[in-house]
């Protein structure tokens, strides 16, 4: 289990490590801009949202808020073929980031060194 700082922490070392130094600068500063400003308030909103039904039927939050990692990466592995890249849109700066398998991997592994 990882506490929510713990995603949080992984999430925003992803994205400075991963993402934002392959962007344009202005889309930078802006992505940039917006993570931080955004994270202050992942915690409090995430936490609204772990007794929707659609999320609490997943069973990968505890009350506590504490997210089952482990029980996350072992159902998104399966879903990725070798080399496929999955568009995941970014609307702040207007664009989409290619993920895959070893970006699941990288974020995995930030949350779990948290």
């Amino acid at each position: 289990m990882a506490t929510m700082t713990q995603v949080k922490t992984g999430l925003i070392r992803f994205i400075d490590n991963d993402i934002l130094p392959h962007l344009p600068t202005g889309k930078k500063v802006a992505l940039g801009i917006y993570v931080a400003l955004a994270a202050n308030n992942l915690e409090t909103k995430a936490m609204q949202y772990i007794n929707h039904p659609a999320i609490s039927i997943l069973d990968v939050v505890d009350v506590n808020g504490n997210v089952d990692v482990d029980k996350l990466y072992q159902a998104v592995v399966p879903n990725f073929n070798a080399g496929q890249k999955v568009p995941i849109q970014i609307p702040i700066i207007n664009m989409a980031y290619n993920l895959d398998m070893t970006d699941v991997e990288k974020i995995y592994r930030y949350i779990k060194e948290a």
